[in-house]
């Protein structure tokens, strides 16, 4: 694999975390942990994909998808008009989680 496949792999995983960042800040789901109750995953692989870390495979996408009580289509509106404002201003706010669970 070409180094350059990689990091456009890595970022599809990172702007996916941040649709689903948009998509659960704009629901009824208070957080990650009940939307891993809601798609039926382990919270620990959720997270991952939370941050970005994991490739998804569709039987996931659309678990998450259905946990967030939302269309395909719904989702994947918040996928395609991210801004690259929205997408700093999430990278700020995983650096901010990890900096708060290293205290």
């Amino acid at each position: 694999m070409k180094a350059k496949d990689i990091a456009e792999k890595e970022q599809i995983r990172f702007r996916f975390a941040a649709a689903l960042d948009i998509a659960l800040s704009e629901s009824n789901i208070p957080s990650v942990r009940q939307l891993s109750i809601n798609a039926k995953m382990e919270p620990a692989h959720l997270q991952r994909i939370y941050n970005g870390e994991v490739d998804l495979s569709l039987v996931s996408i659309i678990s998450i998808i259905e946990g967030l009580e939302i269309s395909n289509s719904q989702f994947f509106q918040y996928y395609d008009i991210l801004s690259e404002k929205n997408i700093i201003n999430f990278r700020k706010k995983l650096e901010k989680q990890k900096r708060k669970n290293l205290k």
